[in-house]
């Protein structure tokens, strides 16, 4: 117990219990701080490009609609969900700043495709698949560099 400021203050004594969890607090700690390092080192490794996807969608009557998906895929066989993209307001064009990471020296071809989807969860069949190629493939070195040293004589 400990008097502060005309109050009493009753404070635990730590037991072994409650060490052995500070121990563990510490060590998660720890190991959750090695994988937010690994992760950002895996994300460095990595380029990222901003792009720009643009698209039109027919509305339904009633318009119902609630956002589209948005898929990616290197092989145009195993694609990979990037994300949703919610609709907010009626135009004839959308377009949406998609931030998209590539491995880092190399050149490859992305391929995307979206569908629409509605209040009900109804979702639309795919739509045309558009592709990019992102390049961070560094140039190749210079070839037959060659040095010739002239020595002058005083």
């Amino acid at each position: 117990m400990k008097e502060e400021g005309g109050y009493l203050v009753i404070k635990p004594v730590p037991n072994a219990h409650s060490l052995r969890r500070e121990k563990m607090k510490w060590k998660s700690a720890v190991v959750s701080s090695v994988i937010v390092f690994l992760f950002l080192v895996s994300v460095a490794c990595a380029g990222t490009k901003t792009l720009t996807a643009s698209w039109q969608q027919v509305l339904p009557e009633p318009n119902d609609l609630k956002g589209w998906e948005l898929w990616y895929s290197q092989d145009q066989i195993g694609w990979e969900k990037w994300g949703d993209i919610l609709y907010v307001e009626e135009h004839t064009e959308y377009t949406a700043e998609i931030p998209f990471a590539s491995p880092s020296g190399q050149r490859v071809t992305w391929y995307f495709r979206m569908n629409s989807y509605d209040t009900s969860a109804n979702y639309s069949g795919w739509s045309t698949i558009a592709s990019i190629t992102i390049d961070f493939e560094a140039p190749q070195p210079p070839t037959e560099f060659k040095l010739t040293i002239e020595v002058i004589s005083q």
